[in-house]
């Protein structure tokens, strides 16, 4: 035979996680917040920030801030269009890319007028995102072309050395130094951000290798 059954508390109403959030609903505090936390008022707020970044200067602080918003926004939908099956997965992708593409616009108006006005306090003066992409494309496009020349100017057609110095030492030497981003990591070092320092080591140096390379075998397979 079954024994008895036990008595079970009765769950009341209003407890557990839905009255948690009914509670809060039917609080003075929510019934006030409700229209505000509405999908489309969220909408054009972020809006109406966006616009403001075109119009308000930023701080540098916030310029960094928004950058890195708007890289990881952009990994983020291109990791998403990798990964779904079907278009109807991704059904909101025309309102991401309007966000996404009002947010670039204004966070490139925004740091132009940084450079623009404060561009002669240093090369932070737009915030330290911008400083630190403008400082890796520098270096990596002219580590591109003096592989690119160099291969060229040797290998596919003979040009006077002199013509090589020019540009190898000359041109690319006065284009990009790396005096810059060795002080750049001694900085680093001595603020104790060893894991950047590291990184910003490795990565400089794998990437503009991959850049002499790439140069190289393109001149190579010119013809």
């Amino acid at each position: 035979m079954a024994g008895p059954t036990p008595n079970l508390p009765a769950s009341r109403p209003g407890s557990g996680v839905t009255g948690s959030i009914d509670r809060m609903r039917a609080s003075p505090t929510g019934v006030r917040l409700a229209p505000i936390l509405r999908s489309d008022v969220l909408f054009a707020l972020g809006i109406i920030t966006i616009i403001l970044f075109m119009l308000i200067p930023m701080p540098t602080i916030m310029m960094d801030a928004g950058l890195s918003v708007s890289i990881t926004f952009s990994v983020l939908i291109l990791m998403t269009v990798l990964f779904i099956q079907t278009p109807l997965e991704f059904s909101t992708f025309p309102t991401v890319l309007l966000i996404s593409t009002a947010l670039r616009l204004g966070l490139n108006v925004a740091s132009t007028r940084l450079i623009l006005e404060n561009g002669h306090e240093g090369l932070d003066a737009a915030g330290g995102i911008i400083e630190a992409f403008g400082t890796f494309i520098i270096n990596f496009s002219a580590s591109f072309v003096i592989g690119l020349f160099l291969v060229w100017s040797t290998e596919r057609v003979l040009l006077d050395p002199r013509w090589r110095t020019f540009v190898a030492i000359g041109f690319c030497g006065s284009y990009s130094t790396y005096s810059s981003y060795a002080f750049e990591t001694l900085a680093l070092f001595e603020k104790g951000h060893w894991t950047a320092a590291a990184a910003n080591v490795l990565f400089m140096n794998v990437l503009c290798f991959v850049a002499v390379v790439m140069g190289a075998a393109l001149a190579r397979s010119v013809r």
